[in-house]
């Protein structure tokens, strides 16, 4: 069930621990991730790092980012990129890399941060190009775990999560963005749960790939 893997992305920065394989072929052009440019001592400014960007930045911003060795986080073929540091608002930052592409970019806090920084973060991760975000008119609680999540559609082409502490949905831990169709996103990050999100008809795609075997959402 997507409870385990949420269990997992709250703690898996401090704990030093991946996350379950997920397989992607993205296709984001470099006019859709801005102009961060890597210094030549290795540095890139966290606060301009997005969702879709070239893998290339985070591989020669080796004096902010470091390889994630353990053997989960390499799992179907990705790297995760996790930042040395944390940012100016204390997220640390994790990239999901495949195919030469950021699929995936999360920012986990510690402690949690308030529903509007979460959102501002989220909008910081998003390209320039992204747009606003819709937020999704129903909130999956986990029923197990004392925290729920709210989903943000950037049109058909990001997906958004803010993982709260708890139900009051007024402290978050983990803001994270998808450089994939939604409709792909929910299915890998909540499995069969994904049905019961109401995407409007600016994030529906005719493209969506079918969720990988042996993904954590389905158990």
């Amino acid at each position: 069930m997507f409870q385990a893997k949420r269990a997992v992305q709250a703690t898996k920065v401090v704990a030093g621990a991946g996350f379950c394989a997920m397989i992607l072929s993205s296709c984001i052009s470099a006019s859709e991730t801005g102009t961060t440019q890597v210094t030549p001592q290795g540095t890139v400014p966290l606060e301009s790092v997005k969702a879709g960007m070239p893998e290339q930045i985070f591989k020669n911003a080796h004096a902010t980012f470091i390889v994630d060795t353990h053997p989960a986080a390499s799992s179907g073929g990705k790297t995760q990129y996790i930042s040395r540091f944390k940012s100016a608002t204390g997220g640390q930052y994790m990239a999901q890399c495949k195919d030469d592409r950021c699929y995936e970019l999360q920012v986990v806090y510690t402690p949690s941060i308030t529903k509007e920084q979460a959102l501002a973060t989220l909008k910081q991760l998003a390209p320039a190009d992204a747009g606003d975000p819709i937020e999704d008119d129903r909130v999956i609680s986990d029923k197990k775990l004392p925290r729920s999540d709210e989903v943000f559609y950037f049109g058909n082409r990001y997906l958004g999560i803010v993982l709260f502490d708890n139900k009051q949905g007024k402290q978050a831990n983990t803001v994270d963005l998808y450089a994939l169709p939604p409709q792909t996103a929910l299915k890998w990050e909540y499995g069969t749960f994904a049905s019961r999100f109401n995407l409007p008809p600016s994030a529906k795609s005719d493209s969506v790939a079918a969720a990988p075997a042996g993904n954590s959402a389905e158990h």
